[in-house]
């Protein structure tokens, strides 16, 4: 391993920024924006369509291998992720929010990208400017020295891809679980197709319908119309004190904390200490309660609380909906209810008059839903309640994996720990890799697989975690 520290713009042999787009609702060309670039990677759904006809010079397309920065605002420069792949029927551009990195080649661009994620919170102070619009400083970024390893990179950046490919696909897996609630729920609620008495499609089976005039439209007969607190109220959480704040203990969900994918981020968390438990009792969040932002650009997005074992307090304006004591067995109705777009839009509209956008618990649950008949929506929950112990168990695991993946970085990248043996003993290694594929019992290719690693196997690093580094790797492999 390499005992020297080098500038981070030596690795880097090309940047440039992005492009003032010309949008479009569709074309052959994306466009990345700063709500793309989060955790280490790119989420597409928030991307958008450049007009084809806009001139764009080649070097403003991303690579695979590039490496992506948010290079303006607050609170989102210094954000990064990094190209692993490329839609096969579209090109990829940015906006000129964002500065793209190009290295010499893939596992020196996949060390870099690793390096900076594991410090991106001191990346997202390089802020050139005090504005809300500052500039992300990559002057200093180029300044910077960071220290990579020289021996066995290839197997360093093979590990910590794979557990970030098993949260990639753990992700996905999340999203598709989800995807078949919400359409359930869409069949059931919005086209009114559960099974009537018979086991038929209730309205394409010519079930009655009758006209509301709230509603302006027609709804099962039998169906009414009432308010969301009907169903659960919100509650809005505790005004902790500001000298309470600390750098951890008891963590403290905040708007910022609650993602527009319906999941907590626990990354940039307010803690408490345990003694303030007693004090905001009434402010504890359940797993699998539902939370919403009550204040702010983003209000209106909403979460759900993760089974991961830890006490979790709600912070002012942000609203807590009472399921019970049981919160799973209400959460799928009311979590597909809040992705219904006319309740975002409501909160929407009621908050605008606001200097701050601003809605109370009250507002939200005066906003008004079609009550259906309470055994169909005793049986959507039962049905679908499984979906949300699967994803919230999912979301878990990626809790962890990205924990063990955040603490093994520096120290991979400082040289501190070892995946391999000596390098002289290359030969040998890629004999006994070869082997370890065609073992079926897992816990042979588990010994095996430890009995090739150096530093980690002489007790740097305890079994289980190194069980568990294997486990994410093995499955990859799969």
């Amino acid at each position: 391993m390499s005992n020297n520290w080098t500038n981070i713009g030596s690795y880097i042999q090309e940047y440039t920024k992005g492009i003032t787009p010309k949008y479009v609702q569709q074309s052959n060309t994306i466009v990345l924006n700063q709500k793309c670039i989060r955790d280490n990677q790119i989420d597409y759904s928030f991307a958008q369509f450049v007009d084809d006809n806009q001139n764009v010079r080649e070097d403003k397309y991303i690579r695979i291998g590039d490496i992506l920065i948010n290079s303006t605002g607050q609170g989102t420069a210094g954000r990064i992720a990094f190209v692993e792949s490329l839609p096969n029927d579209k090109k990829v551009t940015i906006d000129s929010h964002i500065l793209i990195l190009r290295c010499e080649d893939i596992i020196t661009a996949n060390l870099i990208r690793y390096s900076l994620f594991s410090f991106e919170k001191t990346l997202m102070t390089f802020i050139d400017g005090s504005s809300g619009q500052g500039e992300f400083d990559k002057i200093r970024l180029f300044g910077t020295k960071i220290k990579l390893p020289t021996n066995n990179n290839i197997l360093i950046v093979k590990l910590l891809s794979s557990i970030d490919k098993k949260i990639k696909l753990n992700n996905k897996i999340i999203s598709e679980l989800e995807q078949m609630a919400k359409e359930l729920y869409d069949y059931w609620f919005v086209q009114f197709d559960f099974p009537d008495t018979n086991g038929k499609p209730y309205r394409s089976s010519g079930g009655k319908m009758v006209y509301n005039q709230t509603l302006k439209c027609e709804i099962p007969e039998g169906w009414k119309v009432d308010i969301i607190g009907d169903y659960a109220k919100v509650n809005s959480g505790f005004a902790f004190k500001s000298e309470w704040w600390k750098e951890s203990g008891v963590p403290v969900i905040k708007i910022l904390n609650i993602t527009e994918n319906c999941k907590i981020d626990f990354n940039g968390c307010s803690f408490v200490d345990n003694d303030k438990i007693e004090v905001a009792r009434k402010f504890i969040a359940k797993p699998f309660d539902v939370v919403i932002a009550m204040t702010g650009a983003t209000i209106g997005k909403y979460a759900i609380i993760p089974d991961n074992k830890l006490t979790i307090l709600i912070n002012q304006r942000v609203g807590l909906f009472d399921l019970g004591e049981n919160p799973i067995d209400k959460l799928p109705y009311l979590i597909n209810l809040l992705k219904q777009s006319y309740v975002r839009e409501t909160i929407i509209s009621i908050a605008s008059g606001c200097a701050q956008p601003n809605i109370s618990g009250e507002d939200i649950e005066n906003i008004i839903r079609i009550k259906p008949n309470d055994d169909y929506v005793n049986i959507f929950n039962s049905d679908t309640k499984d979906i949300y112990r699967k994803s919230l168990n999912l979301q878990r695991q990626n809790q962890e994996l990205a924990t063990l993946r955040d603490w093994l970085l520096p120290m991979l990248m400082n040289g501190q720990v070892a995946v391999s043996g000596d390098s002289n003993h290359e030969t040998n290694e890629t004999s006994n890799a070869k082997v370890i594929e065609f073992i079926e019992n897992s816990d042979q290719r588990f010994e095996l697989w430890l009995s090739n690693q150096g530093a980690a196997a002489r007790g740097e690093i305890d079994k289980a975690t190194l069980r568990e580094i294997f486990d994410a790797m093995d499955e990859d492999d799969k």
